[in-house]
């Protein structure tokens, strides 16, 4: 923080991206320690599994990347998934992939912004006090999250009356349906888990939910607890939307669209998420 406040860009990238690599692992060691070893170092494994609580870790185990970090907490929570998109920035200059000497002071605050939302996801998921991690910058957070939101709620909602004004415009003396739809769609409506269809917030078409899904497995069992069977549940998560009817396109901010945070699908096949051991 102190580093944006000074309008020192690299170091605000380089810093956040270590705190947002500490705060992930901070949580699956909250799990256990041993998920944040290197797998391929099995002193590293060895040494983590074995590893009191409460203690730190010696400087010579070799952990995960960032990256990688990001991908195992998304298993331990959902929304994360969503947000990651929004902070590849900042991993790219952690990760020393972006150049240095090209950040662009445009894109501090947006970025700022998505690393916040980032922190607080992990935070409330570990219990953690935002007041303990934020410090006296806490105000400065409420108030940075607080005007994100309200500018993203008047993108969205500025978004879907346009769109409402160009389906007027391009489609004033037809009523919408299905052969509306898949004509300007060009597609057969098969979706998975990537893409849902769903009506459209500005015309009421059918439109494409674009997200992730993840499923959760549990056992039934009987008097003995011996397991009886296993049900699948399947999470659909959706972080974008597209309309070729009307031309509405959202990234982000569904809520303010009325649109689920998740869905639960129920037309899934339980072999899709069966891992097959190659071996």
């Amino acid at each position: 923080m102190s580093s944006y406040s000074a309008e020192e860009h690299l170091h605000f990238y380089l810093n956040a991206g270590t705190s947002t690599e500490h705060l992930l692992k901070a949580r699956l060691a909250d799990v256990n320690p041993i998920l944040i070893a290197d797998p391929r170092h099995f002193e590293s494994m060895l040494i983590l599994a074995r590893l009191p609580l409460d203690s730190l870790p010696p400087p010579t185990v070799k952990t995960i990347t960032l990256t990688e970090s990001i991908t195992r907490c998304q298993a331990l929570l959902p929304a994360l998934a969503a947000a990651a998109q929004r902070i590849k920035r900042v991993i790219s200059y952690r990760n020393g992939v972006a150049h240095a000497g090209l950040v662009d002071p445009s894109n501090v605050p947006d970025d700022l912004t998505a690393f916040m939302v980032v922190v607080d996801l992990i935070l409330s998921d570990l219990g953690y006090a935002r007041e303990r991690f934020y410090s006296e910058y806490l105000d400065v957070a409420d108030a940075r999250l607080d005007e994100s939101k309200a500018r993203k709620e008047i993108e969205v909602k500025a978004a879907i009356a346009t769109a409402r004004i160009e389906f007027q415009r391009r489609f004033s003396h037809t009523l919408p349906g299905y052969n509306l739809e898949e004509a300007l769609h060009a597609m057969e409506w098969e979706y998975r888990y990537e893409a849902r269809p769903h009506e459209c917030p500005a015309c009421r078409c059918r439109a494409i939910l674009s997200g992730a899904s993840y499923p959760e497995w549990m056992n039934e069992t009987d008097e003995n607890g011996e397991i009886t069977s296993t049900k699948l549940t399947v999470h659909f998560l959706p972080d974008g939307l597209e309309c070729r009817v009307c031309g509405l396109s959202l990234r982000g901010g569904l809520h303010f669209a009325d649109i689920p945070a998740e869905i639960i699908l129920d037309d899934v096949d339980p072999d899709d998420f069966i891992e097959v051991d190659e071996d």
